[in-house]
């Protein structure tokens, strides 16, 4: 298994009901362009993929991540996402008006979730769980992701939360999955991975 360009040791951990299959990446001094799991284990039913990031973005307070599967870029990959911002501290909320979806993309968009450097030590999280990533089905994406800035002055400076469903058109089973963000994600920046068994 590869991560970050550094070969990572076989290594299964059970959490309950989850399999850590991989050692959490924590991005390190001088940040890194995308999180790359490769190698996945075949085993397992469902993957989750747990985040704690930031992006390198030093003049917006919000960032967006992406994520391919396999290394492929082909115009393949389906979404939809609802979710809602506040404004102003959080004393002005917008209701679920932030919705959108889109087909025949060369990544997976899944919204606004990571933060920008110009909030200090702040960081956005997300849950991302592919069912079924070995089987010959079309792999469906389910996303939970919020991204809590505590800085007014409109929306490109507020807190997010967001609904995001996604398709890779693809019967191809998973075996690697690249996340990115918009400048990439800054040191300590850390996701993991987690196998569920069927």
């Amino acid at each position: 298994m590869r991560l970050l360009g550094v070969v990572a040791s076989s290594y299964l951990q059970s959490t309950t009901a989850y399999y850590s299959i991989a050692p959490m990446v924590t991005v390190g001094s001088g940040g890194s362009a995308s999180i790359t799991f490769s190698g996945i284990d075949q085993t397992f039913k469902h993957l989750q993929l747990r985040g704690y990031v930031q992006d390198n973005r030093s003049t917006y307070y919000v960032g967006d991540l992406y994520v391919r599967f396999n290394g492929s870029s082909a115009a393949n990959y389906n979404y939809g996402y609802m979710g809602g911002v506040s404004n102003s501290n959080g004393t002005v909320p917008d209701s679920l008006s932030n919705n959108n979806s889109s087909t025949g993309q060369t990544e997976l968009y899944l919204a606004s979730g990571s933060i920008g450097t110009v909030t200090g030590g702040t960081y956005g999280t997300f849950v991302i769980d592919i069912p079924d990533y070995t089987s010959s089905k079309l792999k469906s994406v389910h996303c939970l992701i919020g991204a809590g800035t505590n800085a007014g002055g409109g929306s490109n400076n507020a807190g997010r939360v967001y609904v995001n469903a996604g398709l890779w058109n693809s019967t191809s089973a998973i075996s690697s999955i690249t996340i990115t963000a918009n400048n990439g994600f800054t040191q300590d920046s850390s996701i993991a991975l987690y196998g569920i068994k069927g």
